[in-house]
This record gives structure tokens, sequence and C-alpha cells, in this order.
């Protein structure tokens, strides 16, 4: 009797193992698909980063003995596209120990400039095309540094060294962009005044926020798009901590960050072509500040729109007490067609956003127009705060004019009475830029 239920246990935990064993091993082939999955993923942005990132720097290798407008405008405008999608997919790349905040924007600013060039009439000065040329520089040593890693993915290497410490790979390519010091980065102005503000590594504006996880960074991104499917990629432990999604919407795919502080959105970018124009430019002003007051931006106020193929870039910047904050600016996207947002960009508005104190002595907007060029036809003026060179920020009248055929702000220190910066709006044959005062 003994014996038979001791055989009979025997049995149960032989069953019992053989189960269990049965189950971890469904559960490790899970897991291995899963991470061969991730990594496949990865690895179809990294191609396509490589592709796009060739493609920019052959079309800026061309315009280099480039002379007839046409041709030159055909290859910027190539430049501009394939930026937009290597940028798209070096945010869907952002990894663990990752910091592309840089990268992107330098992509993205090349296409920017480029798209700007080609709507210009004429050809290429001897200014921009230095310009350009410095442009090539960059893009040329970071497709070196994505060919070297590409060896490496070539070999068997996995992109993903561990599931937790997200691209170990794609890091030593990004490098180049911090490393090399014999690149020189040109400064574009051309997208509205202090469009790049202060890069001050301290998000101020998140300081003492509450840490939130994936899964409710996922619930506040679907909030914000009730219309999108959401799926969660990876985690970004940059200077700004960011949950990455992949984001559908109507049949387009597109990219977007959440920071893990507060839950805010970070980034999102839709590219999608906008056919039928519908709305005008203050219709879709307000449809801008109205998403931006929806997902916790309040007290914005447009400072800066241009119009690109029906698609309005906007300049947000936080207003107190009457006066423009500059450094606090947050870029968004709309379609002219339905006033769909296809893209936002706030990292300024975390770096530099406090209160500030508004209550001080200044000079009379009388006494400050009198230290501007009597040649200048001012049009407007306002208080603002502005970043400085010097990672500061300065009180400041804002006095914008013409002088011949160009458009120009004038900035004058409102307790000093000094004039500290003068710059001019660049103009192009259908690029549409207009400061709002």
């Amino acid at each position: 009797m003994k014996q038979g239920y001791r055989l009979g246990i025997t049995l149960i935990v032989l069953v019992l193992v053989a189960g269990l064993a049965a189950a971890l091993g469904i559960t490790v082939e899970m897991q291995k698909n899963y991470q061969r999955e991730l990594d496949n993923l990865y690895k179809k942005s990294y191609y396509d980063v490589i592709d796009s990132i060739g493609d920019v720097n052959d079309k800026l290798d061309k315009l280099e003995i480039a002379e007839g407008s046409a041709t030159q405008k055909e290859l910027l405008y190539d430049v501009w596209k394939n930026s937009e999608l290597a940028a798209s997919n070096l945010a869907q790349l952002s990894a663990k120990e990752t910091d592309m905040t840089t990268v992107i924007r330098f992509v993205n600013q090349t296409g920017d400039y480029c798209r700007y060039l080609a709507q210009k009439s004429g050809t290429l000065t001897s200014s921009e095309r230095e310009t350009l040329g410095k442009l090539q520089k960059v893009i040329e040593a970071f497709r070196q540094a994505l060919e070297s890693t590409n060896e490496q993915v070539m070999a068997g290497e996995s992109l993903i060294g561990k599931m937790q410490e997200g691209i170990r790979l794609i890091g030593d390519s990004y490098a180049v962009f911090g490393s090399d010091s014999s690149v020189d980065y040109p400064e574009m102005i051309y997208d509205g005044p202090f469009s790049d503000g202060l890069d001050s590594r301290e998000t101020r504006f998140l300081n003492g926020k509450s840490e939130i996880d994936a899964e409710q960074a996922a619930a506040k991104l679907k909030a914000m798009f009730p219309d999108a499917v959401v799926t969660y990629r990876t985690e970004n432990q940059g200077s700004i901590g960011t949950y990455l999604f992949d984001i559908t919407r109507g049949g387009q795919t597109g990219s977007a960050q959440i920071s893990k502080k507060g839950g805010y959105l970070v980034q999102y970018d839709m590219f999608r072509d906008v056919t039928d124009p519908a709305l005008d430019q203050a219709s879709c002003i307000e449809k801008g500040k109205a998403f931006l007051e929806t997902i916790g931006y309040t007290g914005m106020e447009a400072v800066w729109v241009s119009n690109f193929n029906s698609t309005m870039f906007l300049n947000f910047a936080f207003e107190q007490d009457g006066i423009t904050m500059y450094p606090d600016l947050i870029k968004v996207k709309v379609a002219s067609d339905n006033g769909d947002i296809v893209g936002l960009e706030s990292s300024m508005y975390l770096y530099n956003h406090v209160e500030r104190d508004t209550d001080r002595k200044v000079i009379t907007v009388d006494a400050a127009r009198a230290k501007v060029s009597s040649k200048l036809t001012v049009k407007t003026s306002r208080l603002c705060y502005i970043p400085t060179e010097w990672n500061t920020e300065v009180l400041c009248y804002e006095f914008s004019g013409t002088y011949r055929e160009g458009t120009y702000y004038v900035y004058i220190d409102a307790e000093r009475g000094e004039e500290i910066k003068v710059m001019r709006v660049i103009e192009g044959d259908g690029l549409s830029g207009t400061l709002i005062v």
C-alpha cells in the first residue's frame, strides 16, 4: 500500500516537473521570440536611418558642384524629405543610454534649412554653399559612424545587447556628434526668433514632478490622441527621460515620446501630405493653442508662423504678465486641411519654464525705441525675455521693423538700455514666415 502510494506521489511529481519544464521552455522561447522581434524592429529603423542619411549625404555632396537653379532645388528638396524620414527613424531608435535630442534636432535643422533654400529664387550664394558644406561634413561623419556599426550588425552582433539596456551599438554611432571637435556647427536662424532657446541640461519645469511608468505614459498618450493605436517601443534615459512609442493614426505611423517625470508630451511626429487646405493661419493657431492647453501646456501664445505645403509650423512661447518668454518655446505642426496636430517638440519648454520676476524696473518703450537705428521702420514692440549665448536670460524690448526689403528684430536691454542683438528674417519665394505680436 505504501509502495503504491509512493509510486503515485512520484508520478505526480514527475508530471509536475515535466509540466513546469515545458512551461518554462515555452516562456523562454516566447522571450527569445519577443527579443528577436524587437531586435528586428530596431534593425528596420536602423537600416532606414542608414539609407536616409546616405541619401542626405549624397545630395549634399552633389550640391557642391550643382550650378543650375532647377538642379539645386531638386537636390535641396530631396535633402529635406530624407531628413524628415531620418529624424522619424532616429526617434524610434531612442535608447535607454542614448540621448538623441541633439542628433534629431541637427537632422531636422539640416532638412529645414534646405527646404528654405529650395523656396528661394535664383541659385545658391557662396555663403549658403559654405553653410551646406559644413552640414555635409557633419552628415558624412555620422554616415561613417553608422556604416561602422553596420559591419558589426552584419557580423551577427545583436543590435540590442540586452533588453534592459536598450540599443548598445547605436550609441557608439551617435557619439560622433559630441566627440568630433573638428566639426563646426553652423548657426541657422530661419524659423522664428530664438527657435533653439536655451540648451540647459536641467529640466527645470519637470523638477519635483512624480515619475510615471510606461503603462501610465501609454494611457496619457492615448488620451491625447484618442483615435491612435499606441505601441510601446523602449525608454530613453537622456537629459529628458522619456518613453518612446510608435503611434498610428489614419493609416499613418509616427513616433511620440512622453516624459517619465510628469507624463508630458516631449516629441511627436506624423509626416503626411496636405493636399486640400481649408483652414487659414488664424484657425491653425487656434487649433495649436487649444491642443497645447489640452495636454497641460497653458499660457502659451503664438509668436511665429510659417506655411510650407499647407502645413503650418507654429512657435508658441509662454506669456507671463504680458511678457513673452522666448526660452519657453514649443513648436507645433498643424495640417491646414482639418486642423490635425502632426508634430510637436517641447524640450526647450521643459528645460527652461519657470515663473519669472516680472516686477522689475525698466526704461520706457520710447527710451528703448530711441536706441534703435533710425534706418529701421519700426512696426511692433513688446517686452520679452530672450536667451543669451551664455545660457542666461535678459529682459528686453523687442522691436520688429523693415529696412530696404528686409525684416529685422532689434533687442534692447530693458534695464540698461543697451542694444544686445539684431536679427534678420530670412525669406524666400514660397516661404511664408510671420512674427505674431
